[in-house]
C-alpha cells in the first residue's frame, strides 16, 4: 500500500475532550497490552462532524479514539497508521503516524466564493470537513451550484486543498443528484476499459455453434424466466415436470458467465475490480459490459443461450433426492413477470393465461413442486421472513413523489424455493467433492 504522507503531531492541539462513549470496559485490549505500552496498527478512519474520529483496527477490541488535534488534514474514510496507547481510564487513544490511502477521491459539493475572487467547493458530507479551491471547472461552475468535484491536492500543513469541478448537477433532480454523489463518493467505476469492451464485442451477438454442439441441448425444454416488471437482464430460468412415481424433475438454469469471462482476461480484471453490479433507482452500473450482461449472459426469450444447470429430483414430500450438474444450451420459452405468473398460475385468470406465451399445463408442475418444497420447509421449521418492500415512485423529472409498499406474491416465493433447493444441491455437491467454497453463516435470530 502506498504511503501518501507523513505526519508530525507533537505541536498540534485544540483542547477538545473525548466524547461520551469513548470509554471502554476495562483497560486491556485484544492485544493484551498494558495502558502505558504503545502498539502500532492500521485501520480506516471514521470522522465525526464535531472534530474527532475513531479508527477500527484488528489490533484492539474497541475502536481507537482519535482526538481533534490529530484530525488535522484527515478525512472520513482515510486509511491510516496509528500509535495506540491506553489513557489509564480504559480508553484506547491514537496518534496518527501516516496516511496510507486517501478515502476520498471525488465528492458532492456546493460552490461558494473563495479567496481573492476564486471559487471554492465545500463537501456536502460534513464529516469530511472539506473546503477546496477550484483550480479547474469543466463545465464552468457558478456560486450556488451543486457539483461533483475531484481532488487534485489534499489539504495539508496549512495549505488549502485544490479540486476540479467535473459535473454540474440539477438540485431539482434529486434522484440523479443522489446517484451521482454515491458514484463519486465510493469511486464506483462507470466506464469499461477498451480491452474489456473489445473482448465482449469479440464474442459476437449469438452463441458459438461448435460450443453449443458439445453441451446438453435443452432448447426443446420450456424453461422460463420469472422476474420483476423492470428487470433488464435475466439470470435464471426454471422448469419442472412430473415423474411417473409422483416425484418431480426440477431444472434450475443459470446464465453461464464463466464461458465468457475467462481467468486473467480483461473482462475478468474488470469484474474483479467491480465485484458486483450496482443498482440505483433509475440506473445500473453493470459488472460486465452490456453486450454480455444484457445479452449473451442474459436468458432472453426465444434465443439460444449458454447456461449451467442444476438437474434435480424432488420427492413428492419436497425432499431433494438426487442432483446432477452440467453445461447446457437453452432457449427460454417465455419471459414472465411475477405479476403475470401469479395471476396465471395461482389465481387462474384466463386473460393472464392467454398472455403466458406457452400452454399453462407446461408450467403447472412448477406450482406443484413449489407446494412440495414449501411443505418441507414448514416441516423442518425454517424461518420465513416476509416483510413488505418499500418502492420509490419516481417522476419523469427524477424526483421521488411517493413511497409505496409491496408484498411478495406466490410467484416470488416459487422462484425463491427453486433457488434455495438448487443452492442446497450445489453445496452438497461441493462438500462431497471436497471443493472449498465461500458460504455465509447467519447469526441466531432473537
Amino acid at each position: 500500500m502506498a504511503r501518501t504522507g507523513s505526519r508530525n503531531t507533537a505541536d498540534r492541539g485544540h483542547g477538545k475532550s473525548a466524547p461520551h462513549g469513548a470509554r471502554r470496559q476495562g483497560g486491556r485490549g485484544a492485544g493484551g497490552h498494558e495502558s502505558g505500552t504503545p502498539i502500532v496498527a492500521e485501520g480506516t478512519l471514521s470522522a465525526n462532524r464535531n472534530g474527532y474520529g475513531f479508527v477500527r483496527t484488528d489490533a484492539v477490541t474497541d475502536s481507537v479514539f482519535i482526538p481533534p488535534k490529530e484530525m488535522t488534514g484527515l478525512m472520513h474514510g482515510d486509511r491510516v497508521r496509528i500509535e495506540v496507547r491506553g489513557d489509564g481510564q480504559g480508553r484506547h487513544v491514537g496518534r496518527v503516524l501516516d496516511v496510507l490511502e486517501r478515502g476520498v477521491q471525488s465528492f458532492l459539493a456546493t460552490v461558494e466564493p473563495g479567496r481573492r475572487g476564486a471559487l471554492a467547493v465545500r463537501a456536502a458530507d460534513q464529516r469530511l470537513g472539506l473546503l477546496c479551491k477550484v483550480v479547474e471547472s469543466v463545465p464552468e461552475a457558478r456560486v450556488g451550484d451543486w457539483v461533483i468535484a475531484t481532488m487534485l491536492r489534499y489539504p495539508e500543513d496549512g495549505r488549502e486543498g485544490e479540486a476540479r469541478v467535473v459535473q454540474r448537477l440539477d438540485p431539482e433532480r434529486s434522484v440523479e443528484m443522489a446517484t451521482e454523489a454515491a458514484i463519486a463518493r465510493f469511486g464506483l467505476p462507470v466506464e469499461f476499459s477498451v480491452a474489456a469492451l473489445r473482448e465482449a464485442a469479440d464474442w459476437g451477438k449469438s452463441v458459438d455453434a461448435a460450443e453449443a454442439a458439445q453441451r446438453v441441448d435443452l432448447r426443446a425444454v420450456p424453461l422460463v424466466t420469472i422476474d420483476g416488471e423492470d428487470a433488464r437482464d435475466f439470470d435464471d430460468a426454471v422448469f419442472a415436470e412430473r415423474l411417473d412415481d409422483g416425484a418431480f424433475r426440477l431444472l434450475v438454469a443459470i446464465a453461464d458467465v464463466s464461458h465468457y469471462v475467462r481467468p486473467g482476461s480483461a473482462l475478468d480484471t474488470e469484474a474483479r475490480a467491480r465485484g458486483t453490479s450496482v443498482y440505483f433507482p433509475t440506473r445500473v452500473l453493470p459488472m460486465l459490459p452490456t453486450a454480455l450482461s444484457n445479452h449473451l449472459c442474459s436468458l432472453e426469450p426465444q434465443v439460444d443461450r449458454f447456461c449451467m444447470v442444476a438437474d434435480m429430483r424432488i420427492s413428492r414430500r419436497g425432499t431433494l433426492e438426487q442432483s446432477r450438474f452440467y453445461p447446457a444450451v437453452m432457449r427460454s420459452a417465455a419471459r414472465l413477470t411475477y405479476g403475470l405468473a401469479h395471476e396465471a398460475l395461482f389465481e387462474g385468470k384466463p386473460a393472464a393465461r392467454g398472455r403466458l406465451g406457452l400452454p399453462v399445463d407446461a408450467l403447472l408442475p412448477l406450482v406443484e413442486v413449489y407446494h412440495a418444497l414449501l411443505a418441507a420447509r414448514r416441516r423442518r421449521g425454517a424461518l420465513d421472513f416476509d416483510a413488505p418492500e418499500a418502492e420509490f415512485v419516481i417522476e419523469a423529472g427524477e424526483r421521488v413523489s411517493a413511497i409505496e409498499f409491496s408484498s411478495r406474491n406466490e410467484a416470488h416465493r416459487l422462484v425463491e424455493e427453486c433457488m434455495i433447493v438448487a443452492n442446497v444441491a450445489v453445496a452438497q455437491e461441493l462438500r462431497t467433492a471436497r471443493i472449498p467454497a465461500l458460504f455465509r453463516v447467519h447469526a441466531a435470530p432473537d
